[in-house]
């Protein structure tokens, strides 16, 4: 529900990139534009000034004299780069591909020649048939925005293609916008996570807010909110005005992260001072200002009903938590289950939790096995997780240690913390599972290598007790450490033992 240029909603804040950008290879989380071609100004010998005598008789002679060179020399130069101008264009027309683009951008710009919309289409055209990528993508750019010429979803998607082909990470980013929109292509969200992924990998902002709210919601793939948020801290990272509220929210309401309040309220702080609305509104929410409150909410009112489930979601979260509102459970349900009956797995999953805890609701709901195994059987690993932990402590449902294992593996597959955790353990005790060691340390390393608190805890057990691995006292001290830095209580606990523990292996060891 987040914006990034404009006030929009998470699942549809994609900004189209603007076609005048001034460096194609850097990327900004802002409009982009087409790059144009620095101007010259070709060297011009200085004009030499001969300066008059005392004696001369017209003292305004030489200042009048330096004027004229100097006219001479503006001359000389406008001379020099008009030549330079024919040149480039005699290259461009006997088929030089470089010199083709640099005359559609000139041409595009009226930089240092007259704006001529449709020269400049023909030399990006005979550019971008040579495979120049930037040709193919500003091109492209150019019949996207429809600015000056008919705009045209269809020829810029073609354009797109052939860019990104050569890897031009703005014109993935762009196909990923067109498919998820469905501009000039059939809607596919499919195809906007795999270009989004693409321009991802590149380091794209904007591609990693967009592609984290479409596993967010569970869009063009299954829903995964843990890998959600670590592509909007990525986004984060590199100052992506929207990433900051997507991610705020997800440490306000514990989507795919652990709930973290101050986290989430710096979010919102950064983003809000990069200008993002949403980010402003969560504050006011949060904060004390009442006055102002009445006014956030509406926003968040509006959204819901304009944008449709994440912000359902979150107007949800307030309701039962009483945060801008007076709490009501009962509306917080109702927004959840509309958003739940629209497929929204994180709301399937809210429902669930609420009936299972009995927060605020007069009983508990009976459906409460019917919304996880929902929002289980979309993939959502939070609910396939809770899933195991049900069969597993009998929770609503006969005790199944199998069912059990193979729902937490179905969440640790997608690097869910809690769940290779889970299955680390069975695999340590053997229920569920056959017995072992070399599986339990592999998936406790897996998730610990993520820094995962509970798991760099547990492989410094392992190593004081020597299970699954060789017994190794400065190992086990250094893993305790890892896990108390990030504030978890046994670890923190058994720190003044793990400094034992280092002297004790660093003593010499008797032969």
């Amino acid at each position: 529900m987040s914006e990034t240029n404009n006030i929009e909603p998470a699942e549809n804040n994609q900004s189209v990139e603007s076609p005048v950008k001034e460096d194609v290879n850097k990327e900004e989380c802002c409009a982009v534009q087409i790059e144009s071609e620095p101007e010259k100004t070709p060297e011009t010998p200085a004009e030499t000034v001969q300066a008059e005598s005392p004696e001369s008789e017209n003292p305004s002679e030489p200042l009048q004299e330096t004027e004229n060179s100097e006219q001479k020399s503006a001359q000389e130069a406008e001379e020099s780069a008009r030549a330079a101008i024919e040149e480039l264009i005699k290259l461009a027309e006997s088929g030089d591909a470089s010199a083709q683009l640099k005359m559609g951008r000139k041409y595009w710009k009226g930089t240092e020649i007259e704006k001529d919309v449709e020269k400049a289409i023909k030399f990006y055209a005979l550019a971008a048939e040579q495979d120049i990528s930037d040709a193919q993508y500003e091109l492209g750019m150019i019949y996207l925005k429809g600015t000056d010429v008919e705009q045209n979803y269809e020829k810029a998607r073609d354009l797109f293609l052939k860019s990104a082909d050569h890897n031009h990470i703005m014109a993935q980013y762009n196909l990923g916008i067109l498919y998820q929109k469905g501009r000039g292509v059939e809607q596919n969200n499919e195809e906007a996570v795999k270009w989004y992924t693409l321009a991802s990998k590149r380091g794209h902002s904007l591609a990693m807010n967009n592609l984290g709210q479409l596993y967010m919601l569970g869009r063009g793939t299954e829903p995964n909110p843990t890998q959600a948020v670590r592509l909007y801290r990525k986004a984060a990272d590199k100052g992506c005005p929207g990433a900051f509220c997507n991610l705020g929210w997800a440490y306000l309401t514990g989507t795919g992260t652990d709930e973290n309040y101050d986290k989430a309220v710096e979010c919102f702080t950064r983003g809000a001072e990069k200008g993002n609305q949403e980010c402003k509104n969560a504050l006011i929410i949060l904060g004390n200002d009442e006055s102002a409150k009445k006014e956030a909410v509406d926003w968040y009112i509006n959204a819901s009903r304009k944008w449709g489930v994440e912000a359902q979601y979150r107007l949800a979260w307030m309701y039962m938590n009483g945060k801008g509102v007076y709490r009501n459970p009962r509306e917080a349900m109702k927004l959840y289950r509309r958003a739940a009956d629209r497929g929204h797995a994180c709301s399937q999953y809210a429902l669930a939790m609420i009936a299972l805890d009995d927060l605020g609701v007069a009983q508990k709901d009976s459906r409460v096995l019917e919304w996880m195994m929902m929002a289980a059987a979309q993939g959502l690993p939070e609910a396939q997780y809770r899933l195991g932990w049900m069969y597993q402590n009998r929770k609503g449902v006969n005790r199944d240690l199998k069912k059990a294992a193979e729902w937490y593996m179905k969440a640790a597959e997608k690097e869910y913390p809690k769940a290779e955790n889970a299955i680390a353990r069975a695999y340590m005790s053997g229920w569920g599972v056959p017995q072992s060691d070399e599986e339990a340390i592999r998936w406790y390393r897996k998730s610990a290598d993520r820094g995962d608190a509970e798991a760099q805890y547990r492989i410094g057990t392992m190593y004081l007790k020597g299970r699954s691995v060789e017994r190794d006292l400065k190992k086990a001290a250094e893993w305790y450490m890892k896990a108390a830095e990030q504030g978890h209580e046994k670890a923190i606990e058994a720190i003044e033992g793990a400094e034992a523990l280092l002297k004790e292996a660093e003593k010499p060891q008797e032969e």
